[in-house]
Order: C-alpha cells, then structure tokens, then sequence
C-alpha cells in the first residue's frame, strides 16, 4: 500500500496498480478510488482535475470532464473498473 503523499503508487505490476486504483482506500480521504455508484465522483477523476479555486492537490490532470483521458477513465469505471 503506498505511503507517500495521497498513498497512490502506479509503478508496479498491473494487478497491484489495479489494486491500488480500484480497491485500496485512500489514506487521506477513507474511500476507494473508484466510486462504482457515481463514476464521475471518483478521487480518480475529481481529485487531478482542475478545480476553481485550485486545491492543494499539485497535479492537474485533466483540464475538463472533456479531457480524452477523463473520458477513457470514466467509461473504465462506468463499465464496473473491471481488471482487464
């Protein structure tokens, strides 16, 4: 389980990195990742994404809920985060 910083390690075998995504809970906010039953409130998408005021997370990752890789995510997890 990762230790540094939000706890999320992405360097790894791909069942670990599944694990640490899709099944772990987060350190800092006692929830998974994924949120099955409102995909688009996954840390994983809201957390790196540009927020107005910023927060303190210093990664943006997608710029907006139209963002290609957003949108790659959100179907993953829309369609169950299955470890495919």
């Amino acid at each position: 389980i990762g230790k540094d910083l939000g706890g999320l390690h992405l360097n790894g075998e791909a069942n670990k990195m599944y694990k640490e995504l899709a099944e772990e809970v987060s350190a800092n906010h006692g929830i998974t990742r994924v949120n099955l039953l409102d995909p688009p409130a996954s840390l994983m998408l809201t957390f790196p994404s540009k927020e107005d005021p910023p927060d303190v997370h210093p990664n943006v990752t997608f710029l907006s809920n139209a963002d290609a890789d957003y949108l790659l995510m959100l179907g993953w997890i829309t369609e169950g985060a299955l470890n495919n």
